[in-house]
């Protein structure tokens, strides 16, 4: 990666000696903008071409890391369904301690103590 960035800049420091060096002859033929050779279009077209594949990696890669921390649907309703299974679960054990104090109905008004 760093190498291309050299490339990229070595090119355009050519790009403006050459056309530094036109000025000095006259003038451009064309302006620096269309000042292109077919092997440094190429060149920058695979440039371009490589950037793209790149980011397009980078964005698969955020999407499945996205996927990965941010629940979906169904990852909700599968929580939902755990949070109604254990209220269940300590509905039952609720009942259960209640049965083995002897049947003695516990307080549901009674404040719990804070540890």
């Amino acid at each position: 990666m760093a190498q291309a960035q050299q490339d990229a800049v070595q090119e355009r420091v050519e790009r403006r000696a050459r056309w530094q060096s036109d000025l000095a002859d006259g003038g451009p033929k064309s302006p620096p903008s269309q000042v292109v050779e077919p092997a440094d279009h190429a060149r920058e077209l695979e440039r371009e071409r490589s950037r793209a594949q790149h980011l397009q990696g980078q964005i698969a890669a955020l999407r499945e890391m996205a996927a990965q921390h941010s629940p979906g649907a169904d990852s909700g309703v599968l929580a939902l369904l755990q949070m109604r299974q254990l209220a269940e679960l300590l509905e039952q054990h609720r009942d259960q301690l209640r049965l083995l104090l002897n049947g003695s109905a516990v307080d549901e008004q009674q404040p719990a103590l804070d540890p």
